[in-house]
């Protein structure tokens, strides 16, 4: 049994205006019946909790009046007892709850105790019958609130669902540019915070996606994956591959769907760092036209590691390049699949341009993204390193390195390779987990096309994808090409180095000694951002600002409708409920009410059939409250009063009676009439 149940009409509660939504849904985490959620905003589902606890309480109640009637009736006997036998037995007639039960036997056991043999002990059995019913009512009360509420799991609110129109004003794109900016910082910021060992699991920043972190492996000294190996700077020792596991996009990514819905993607990297520029082949030196003195120690140097090259102003006094910031990129990307210019595909991917100038033909792979990362290196380190990439090359006295910020007592400062570059192949694959069939590992634009309507990507090998499998694929493969090595360098790369913790200055370029693996620490910290990327892309993708909805343009696409509907997120004002454990819980809770109501009088009804035990049904029936106070008034003379105990005791109409205890002398008051 699936559960499709109604939404709420969340205007009339402005639960609207909330960034998930409130109501019934389907958490296809869970199988059948047991993926119908409640989700309800933290305040309304304290209401909510609150009902249960007292439902819950009700039916202890009830329950109890099961226990005292099975007891009372095991009990009674028509043999001679003592004192304490005959109120116990009241006490179990007129029980009104357990807790005021417990007390009255506590209370005949020491009344009793030196009136009869054995009163506590005999009493014992009752209390800690007491005890326990209301020990297992409070941890059932606790227990089915465990039972229906499931967490902080609720659906994003989607804001929109399409695609920017082709048109957008150049101050708007500077907007989005600057939003993707502050995504890659945000997801910079998650990764130091989530993915970095030692991370704490109860930090409320990590807790709000479907997983902490994405299951990554890191392995070291693979094959140059370029042709000719040489073009691997330390060959296979500074050649780094990075991958993730088998991400399913339900469990990992938080699209809600079913089983057969679901889509598997991996992602596979390789970077290295690139010759030196040292060597004459990848750098040439030419004189500048420059007559200033202000540059009469500057150079040009012409880097061949793009096509064409790229003409760098570089400093032969201070070693370093006009660049001022301890760390800088220059990145240039090659992506088989893709036209250099590529106008419809750069509006959709968060207008991404493909320039003219691209690695050289030997650092172009026919089955991988490749990008081409130049590093400027400013930074001063105050001790040697052979780290690969940010090693140092050699002592720079103060008198020559032209630093005014040396700490005090310090002769000087080590300076590393100017310019270090490398490179980073990039592979992706999908898998259908329903056909069991992946694609090959391969560049993403050789697996996927882009179609006209500027979301959608289809993959060129038949892989049977449902509809709604392959809307899921289209959003992934738009997220895989906005957060990849090209983007996230290009964007944030210097300021995400994680060696500028070791900078003393916040706006200065000395450093502290980078680790000895300080570039393999590097790579893995890109990719692992790149993936938080993805992680937060797709909850912001279905969450605009309002300042772009302008450019926005609505699908009418009922699979990428369901698609945008369909984000889980963890929010911590939502607080969803299992609808099949709130429906268990409250037809438990009424069948254990209904057999606590029907129960005495079909045992009534049973023996007036059969006649048995004719005795035990007076004793209960008398011991009732009521008519233990019409016995009174009738043993005082006081009443005409109605026969039978299964009804209300009445007297005749216009009777007036008086307490017994009236008569000082102990002698009975009769009736008085008006």
């Amino acid at each position: 049994m699936t559960a499709r149940l109604v939404d709420f009409e969340e205007e009339w509660f402005h639960w609207d205006k909330k960034p998930y939504k409130v109501g019934f849904w389907n958490n296809w985490s869970k199988k059948g019946a047991l993926s119908a959620t409640l989700t309800l905003p933290s305040n309304e589902s304290k209401v909510l909790l609150v009902m249960i606890t007292l439902f819950v309480s009700v039916v202890g109640g009830y329950t109890w009046n099961v226990i005292c009637f099975v007891v009372h009736q095991l009990l009674s006997t028509h043999k001679g007892r003592d004192g304490l036998y005959h109120q116990r037995q009241v006490v179990l007639r007129n029980a009104q709850n357990p807790v005021s039960t417990l007390w009255y036997l506590i209370k005949l056991g020491c009344s009793w105790k030196s009136n009869t043999r054995r009163a506590v002990r005999r009493q014992l059995p009752f209390v800690l019958l007491a005890f326990a019913h209301i020990a297992c009512f409070t941890i059932g009360s606790i227990a089915s609130i465990q039972i229906a509420s499931v967490g902080n799991s609720a659906l994003l609110r989607s804001m929109g669902c399409g695609f920017f129109v082709d048109e957008i004003p150049l101050p708007m794109q500077s907007k989005m540019e600057t939003e993707r900016r502050r995504q890659l910082q945000r997801s910079a910021e998650y990764v130091r915070s989530c993915y970095m060992r030692g991370a704490s699991d109860s930090n409320s920043t990590c807790r709000r996606l479907p997983v902490r972190k994405l299951p990554t492996k890191l392995e070291t000294g693979v094959p140059c994956p370029f042709n000719p190996p040489s073009l691997c700077r330390n060959s296979t020792r500074g050649t780094i591959k990075m991958q993730t596991e088998t991400l399913n996009s339900h469990e990992h990514f938080g699209i809600n769907s079913r089983v057969g819905d679901r889509v598997e993607y991996r992602k596979f990297s390789v970077c290295t760092p690139l010759p030196l520029t040292e060597a004459p082949k990848y750098a040439i030196e030419r004189p500048t036209n420059f007559t200033d003195e202000l540059f009469r120690n500057y150079t040009y140097l012409d880097l061949k590691y793009t096509t064409p090259g790229i003409p760098v102003l570089y400093d032969k006094l201070r070693r370093s390049l006009g660049n001022r910031q301890p760390y800088w990129f220059t990145v240039f990307p090659s992506f088989p699949g893709a036209t250099v210019d590529e106008s419809a595909l750069n509006k959709t991917l968060n207008n991404t341009t493909y320039t003219v100038v691209q690695p050289v033909e030997e650092l172009r792979l026919r089955d991988a993204d490749v990008t081409v990362a130049i590093l400027d290196i400013n930074a001063l380190y105050m001790e040697p390193s052979n780290d690969i990439l940010l090693g140092t090359r050699g002592f720079v006295p103060k008198e020559d390195c032209g630093c005014n910020n040396l700490p005090l007592g310090a002769k000087g400062s080590w300076k590393a390779q100017p310019i270090s570059a490398f490179a980073c192949s990039e592979r992706y694959q999908f898998c259908n987990p329903t056909s069991k069939q992946c694609t090959r590992q391969d560049a993403l634009l050789n697996i996927v096309e882009q179609k006209q309507n500027k979301i959608d990507f289809k993959v060129k090998q038949n892989m049977g994808f449902n509809p709604s499998q392959q809307a899921i694929v289209s959003l992934i493969a738009g997220l895989a090409i906005a957060f990849n090595y090209h983007s996230t360098l290009r964007s944030i790369g210097g300021t995400a180095m994680l060696a500028q913790d070791k900078l003393i200055e916040g706006a200065g370029t000395m450093s502290l000694k980078v680790e000895p693996n300080q570039t393999e620490i590097e790579f893995e910290n890109w990719f692992h951002i790149q993936m938080a990327a993805m992680q937060h892309g797709f909850m912001e993708q279905m969450d605009l600002g309002n300042e772009f909805m302008a450019y926005w343009q609505q699908t009418k696409d009922p699979n990428w409708q369901n698609l945008c509907k369909s984000q889980l997120i963890y929010h911590p004002d939502a607080v969803s409920f299992s609808v099949l454990g709130l429906a268990l819980t409250l037809a438990l809770g009424c069948f254990l009410i209904l057999t606590a109501l029907l129960l005495e009088p079909l045992v009534r009804w049973w023996r007036r059939r059969t006649t048995q035990d004719s005795y035990k049904q007076l004793e209960w029936d008398a011991g009732e409250l009521l008519h233990m106070q019409r016995m009174v008034y009738e043993s005082s003379g006081q009443g005409t009063w109605s026969e039978g105990y299964t009804l209300v005791p009445t007297t005749e109409k216009g009777e007036v009676l008086v307490s017994p205890l009236g008569a000082v002398d102990g002698s009975a008051l009769k009736s008085v009439r008006p």
